[in-house]
């Protein structure tokens, strides 16, 4: 289970940098890759502390695509720290920073995953929480 969600957290990382940089098509058969990675219940709150349920944040996501076409955008994810909970459960841990035309942003993020057969990964993201990194870190 760990593993499936290290991999998970590479994957939606990099469907996100394909779909904000305009790489990856804008069809429902695509955007489903994220949305079904997102269960039903799933919230994020954000390094500013703004709650966004999944509807809301999906709608947010589809309407980015090729936000980021006319420039360079990459995210890079490190610091990968998982481990099994009960009931299958996993928590992860990342710093995921984010370049755009060489001005980076990183924050630490926080994740609760569950397994589930029909996800993308195997796995679904029920909850993130993410902290800005600052320059003194």
């Amino acid at each position: 289970m760990a593993q499936a969600c290290r991999e998970e957290v590479l994957a939606l990382h990099k469907f996100l940098e394909g779909w904000y940089a305009g790489r990856a098509a804008a069809d429902d058969a695509t955007f489903a890759r994220c949305a079904d990675a997102l269960a039903p219940e799933f919230r994020l709150i954000n390094p500013d502390g703004e709650l966004t349920e999944r509807d809301d944040l999906l709608a947010r996501i589809r309407g980015a695509h090729a936000q980021y076409h006319d420039t360079y955008f990459h995210i890079r994810i490190e610091e990968v720290e998982q481990r099994d909970l009960a009931d299958g459960l996993c928590h992860v841990t990342y710093q995921e920073w984010q370049e755009t035309d060489g001005f980076w942003t990183a924050r630490w993020t926080t994740a609760l995953m569950r397994a589930c057969d029909d996800a993308p990964g195997g796995v679904q993201w029920l909850h993130v929480h993410e902290t800005w990194i600052t320059d003194e870190e």
